[in-house]
């Protein structure tokens, strides 16, 4: 806008009081207005950090931040060839000046206005922010709806890719309640879009900015009207004084009108209507530290009032001191705090957000806010920025943060970084919350019964979540010791035997499954006959017999099945050896068992026998049921490395991937992913502690070492609607599922008693 323009203004009597530069660059724009309205008082937003140096020196409140429909972080493009360029936007600029050549991309914190800037208001408003002015316009609507004029540049071709459409910006303005004033200036460029007529500069006014009521006093008849009002006030006539000053609004002396009603409404006890009076006043002062005194005198008793309230359990009469002194005093944390806090508490998740966005400005690591906005993001699916939030919630400095729920909040910051696809920059952030992860001080919570199984498994968790062997070089291969394997029929098997069985019947899939002996026992009968039954394509069963190496023939006994396509085969692990203490979620705490050597001993074992076998392998519970054929489901998959069972909308790194089924193809890259396993299952379950989830926890940080050491490597998951169910049931019901797991409790008659399961030759 010329300066002309604004000297136009200035001769129609316009005297704004407070001006708001959004993309305020250098403050070029700032500094030629107060060449022609010296009182007025700036509000500078810029997000370019190239800019701040230029700023600072600039004697005004100024922002670093770029204004938008909403709070986060954002993508700013910037020029290598003018780091201060007037292009810089969230909206990549079409031209060759921003082309990948020269486009930079910097992260830069996003706010909304109405956050930013609650309870004020600016008489006038300039918004140039190359494609991002509607965001702008959205996310500041309260605010800005109350200026005299807003100046927006308004692009008419598609200047910023993705940006704001000429039309929408006229429609939002409309319903806004301002009118086009003026169209002021035009720019074109000759070697941009064949010289077109890029962008225009138009003057919004509000409606209804000129409708005054006829009774309003004007000139020297207003200075008369506010000279009584002062004297009825100081002669201790509050009421007769504010009928004056609410005479005054609407008028010239608007500040002067709203400072007379917050004294009267004090005077006369109103507390609250006083402090609503000082924001509207403060909102429009050319003088905020002529202000300040009173500002101090009523933020005194609101406060008193705000604490009494507070004490006696009112959070509904308190909450609108705390609102009301928050807006009075925008950069006070204590007060914008405890605004948030008594929303929350009644309920009112839309404010309390609005005050955690605006704290979350004012103090980035504020743990109330954080916690807040990460609920929020995790509620809209905003996963990033949900990382975001409780990445810092982590490692706050807070240190009213019960231990604990700092161990917690590392959990779901590294988890929720986990169960999406890792950028350098993931892993960077993962390895410096893993690092931080030791410095929680616990102090007496170990003594603690209450928590002590949280600290044993928060722990636990979060030292199983290896980072740095997902970039590490894959081990190699591990030799397992010579196997003996048992048929169902009794006959012994070297591998090589075991080789030519496979070839002999012509097999096409391997299921696997590793149990205990007495899970074996309890559920090694029906997984065997429900694959044997209803596997559509020639199969070998391989169940191994964990610690049952020199008792496999009473394994096959107990199974009761005499078939030579089930197969045997053990270890001699003893479990009264293992000194590892395994911990899971309380109240199941620390686990007699060895669960977590049970769990993992399939994923030890598998690429061994991958190896040996040369076919695809469905690797699963014991306590898996199969119901229908699988040659659609190998068709699907034949290309596939690994198929996983993930539950995408767990967000937890030891449930993201679940144990219970894994199909995995004899390739190079499935070769390799269990080479890792086995190298960190190894290490882990040699441990003095070990979380009872590290088999799938292994899954997870596995598939990260692959994909980033493999990045072509194809990897895909089973539906869980029909495949694979991830409930465990006590009884046989039909299910639209191919595998059905069952529970540890199983009633096996209803299986004995349905011939529709495994057929009546299967007693």
């Amino acid at each position: 806008m010329s300066r002309p323009h604004l000297e136009a203004l200035r001769r129609e009597g316009y005297a704004p009081r407070t001006l708001l530069d959004v993309g305020a660059h250098l403050g070029e724009f700032t500094q030629g207005f107060l060449e022609v309205f010296p009182g007025c008082l700036p509000t500078l937003i810029e997000p370019n950090p190239h800019c701040r140096e230029a700023l600072l020196r600039l004697p005004f409140e100024r922002h670093a931040v770029a204004a938008s429909d909403g709070a986060g972080t954002g993508v700013l493009f910037l020029s290598k060839d003018w780091l201060q360029s007037t292009g810089s936007s969230l909206y990549r600029e079409n031209t060759a000046y921003f082309d990948d050549e020269t486009a930079i991309r910097h992260e830069v914190e996003k706010a909304r206005i109405d956050d930013l800037l609650a309870g004020r208001q600016f008489d006038f408003v300039k918004i140039d922010t190359q494609g991002s002015e509607l965001d702008v316009l959205v996310g500041g609507e309260t605010v800005l709806a109350k200026a005299d004029f807003i100046l927006i540049e308004v692009a008419l071709v598609d200047y910023n890719l993705g940006g704001a459409q000429a039309e929408d910006i006229f429609a939002k303005m409309a319903q806004m309640g301002f009118r086009c004033a003026d169209v002021m200036e035009f720019s074109r460029f000759p070697q941009v879009q064949d010289n077109a007529l890029l962008q225009i500069d138009v003057l919004f006014e509000r409606a209804d900015r000129l409708r005054r009521p006829e009774s309003r006093p004007v000139g020297a008849r207003a200075d008369e009207v506010l000279a009584l009002a002062e004297r009825l006030f100081n002669e201790e006539r509050p009421a007769d004084a504010q009928v004056l000053f609410e005479h005054l609004l609407g008028g010239t002396h608007d500040y002067a009108a709203w400072v007379g009603l917050s004294r009267c409404h004090l005077a006369a006890g109103r507390g609250l209507e006083a402090l609503r009076a000082l924001v509207r006043a403060k909102a429009i002062t050319p003088d905020i530290q002529a202000l300040w005194p009173l500002i101090q005198q009523q933020t005194a008793y609101g406060s008193q009032v705000f604490n009494r309230h507070i004490s006696l359990g009112e959070i509904a009469l308190a909450e609108p001191y705390a609102s009301v002194m928050a807006d009075l005093m925008p950069g006070g944390v204590q007060m914008v705090s405890a605004a948030m806090g008594c929303h929350q508490a009644l309920g009112q998740m839309d404010q309390a957000l609005a005050f955690a966005r605006r704290l979350n400005v004012l103090d980035p690591s504020h743990a109330g806010a954080l916690t807040l906005l990460a609920d929020e993001a995790r509620a809209r699916g905003d996963q990033a920025a949900e990382i975001r939030h409780r990445a810092v919630l982590a490692v706050s400095p807070d240190k009213d943060i019960h231990p604990l729920v700092r161990l917690r909040d590392f959990h779901e910051a590294m988890s929720l970084l986990l169960c999406r696809p890792l950028a350098d920059a993931d892993i960077a952030l993962l390895s410096s919350l893993a690092a931080e992860v030791p410095n929680v001080a616990v102090g007496d919570l170990l003594s603690d019964p209450e928590w002590a199984d949280w600290v044993h498994h928060y722990r636990a968790l979060l030292g199983a979540l290896d980072i740095a062997s997902i970039v590490e070089p894959t081990p190699p291969p591990a030799a397992d010791p010579p196997a003996q394997y048992l048929t169902a029929t009794g006959q012994a098997l070297d591998t090589a035997g075991l080789q030519a069985l496979a070839d002999r019947l012509a097999v096409n899939v391997v299921f696997f499954a590793a149990a205990d002996e007495k899970y074996v026992e309890q559920y090694g009968r029906w997984y065997a006959l429900s694959v044997l039954r209803h596997s559509d394509v020639s199969s070998l069963v391989v169940i191994h017999v964990i610690g049952g190496g020199e008792r496999l023939a009473q394994a096959v006994k107990a199974v009761g099945v005499t078939d030579e396509r089930l197969i045997f085969v053990g270890d001699d692990f003893e479990a009264s050896a293992v000194l590892t203490r395994c911990y899971d979620a309380p109240p199941k705490g620390l686990i007699a068992l060895p669960v977590a050597h049970f769990q993992s001993v399939r994923f030890q074992r598998l690429g061994g026998l991958l190896q040996t076998l040369g076919r695809p392998i469905f690797v699963s519970d014991i306590d898996l049921l199969l119901q229908r054929g699988v040659s659609d489901l190998l068709q699907t998959w034949v290309q596939a490395d690994v198929v996983f069972n993930e539950n995408g909308k767990n967000l937890a790194a030891g449930s993201r991937i679940t144990a219970n089924l894994l199909l995995v193809n004899p390739t190079a890259n499935a070769i390799r992913l269990f080479a890792y396993l086995r190298a960190y299952l190894d290490d882990r379950l040699g441990r003095e502690v070990v979380t009872r989830w590290i088999d799938q926890v292994a899954l997870l940080l596995g598939r990260h070492h692959l994909m980033r050491h493999v990045p072509d490597a194809v990897l895909g998951c089973f539906d869980t609607t029909s495949d694979i169910n991830n409930i465990m049931f006590e009884s046989y019901q039909e299910h639209p599922f191919r595998f059905l797991s069952l529970y540890h409790g199983f009633d096996t008659s209803s299986l004995e008693n349905d011939p529709r399961v495994l057929g009546p030759e299967a007693s």
